[in-house]
């Protein structure tokens, strides 16, 4: 532009393009190392060829400064409106998606939480409010001030391990508010970039699972003592479980007789009519019992007292049949 005596239109079009680019790019500073770099240019043309200036220019370049300078601001106009539009989409697919986490988060079961590296709460969805007071929930409090004392250190360690990117489930007792103490299995995982600065605590709680199957051990337990044989067999009479009384009297290995159909192990001194009888009356009544004459494995005889009783579920259908028999005195 100085070497052509710095025209007006030429001028102001090259101005105005290399300022749009770069207000579009670096923004005010941008605009400011764009003019500056246009002033030094011109000084050195000006300091090496001399200052001469010139503004006129015939009409046909000022139209088609003026026609070039329009267009280039709608195009530069365009590519912005576009990238308006794909960060807009962009952000309301995030809003969308962050909505229906939030819901889902707000609306499960499980406790779900955020909590920082020293296991500070930043996070709690709705449903630790039925476990927890709200004072124990606050941003900022200690996670772990309700869990059991003997899990606690447990699960700072846990998080502080979590930092290395890994996620880790870990068995935990907390004490609700009402001072009952129930079981969770809880997952950890880092978010973000190692070190982790926040964990995602996602629990369910197992309390009626973990009694369930303790009340289902010590049943098992108490059942495997008794002197009393017991077979209990599925809706279809396949055998699936014996207590050691079972094999002290008749004679059958554990091993011998699970999977096998109950019909397997009985003997022949009761014709089939006396079973098809015996769990007509199981099904029309819910049980029987009696007294008969059976046989070991070895052959030898024995006078027994047999009752049977049938297992339903909450529809009222047959799911199991338990078997209970000992040696009755001759």
């Amino acid at each position: 532009m100085a070497a052509l005596g710095f025209p007006t239109w030429l001028t102001y079009a090259a101005l105005f393009s290399t300022a749009l680019n770069a207000m579009v790019l670096g923004g005010v500073l941008g605009v400011l190392w764009s003019a500056g770099c246009f002033v030094v240019g011109a000084a050195i043309w000006s300091g090496l060829g001399g200052v001469r200036y010139a503004p006129d220019t015939s009409h046909a370049v000022s139209v088609l400064c003026f026609v070039g300078s329009l267009a280039y601001t709608c195009a530069i106009g365009e590519v912005a409106f576009a990238q308006s539009r794909r960060v807009s989409a962009a952000f309301d697919a995030l809003r969308s998606s962050r909505a229906r986490y939030r819901l889902m988060a707000e609306n499960a079961a499980d406790l779900i939480a955020l909590v920082d590296h020293f296991g500070r709460w930043l996070y709690t969805s709705p449903s630790y409010e039925a476990v927890l007071a709200s004072a124990d929930l606050a941003p900022g409090v200690d996670a772990w001030l309700r869990l059991h004392p003997d899990d606690a250190d447990l699960a700072r360690n846990a998080v502080l391990r979590a930092a290395d990117g890994r996620a880790r489930e870990v068995a935990l007792r907390l004490v609700d508010r009402d001072g009952r103490i129930r079981r969770y299995e809880t997952r950890i995982q880092p978010l973000g970039e190692k070190p982790a600065a926040r964990v995602l605590l996602v629990s369910r709680d197992v309390t009626d699972l973990r009694e369930s199957e303790e009340r289902v051990l010590v049943a098992a337990h108490a059942i495997e003592g008794m002197t009393e044989a017991i077979v209990i067999t599925a809706a279809d009479g396949t055998i699936v479980s014996v207590n050691r009384a079972f094999c002290e009297i008749t004679g059958w290995e554990r091993e011998e007789v699970l999977g096998k159909p109950e019909k397997a192990i009985r003997n022949a001194l009761q014709p089939p009519e006396f079973y098809d009888e015996l769990y007509a009356t199981v099904l029309r009544e819910g049980h029987w019992s009696g007294s008969g004459w059976a046989r070991r494995r070895d052959g030898q005889v024995y006078k027994e007292w047999r009752s049977v009783r049938a297992a339903r579920d909450t529809e009222g259908r047959v799911t199991h049949y338990v078997i209970v028999f000992y040696q009755a005195q001759p």
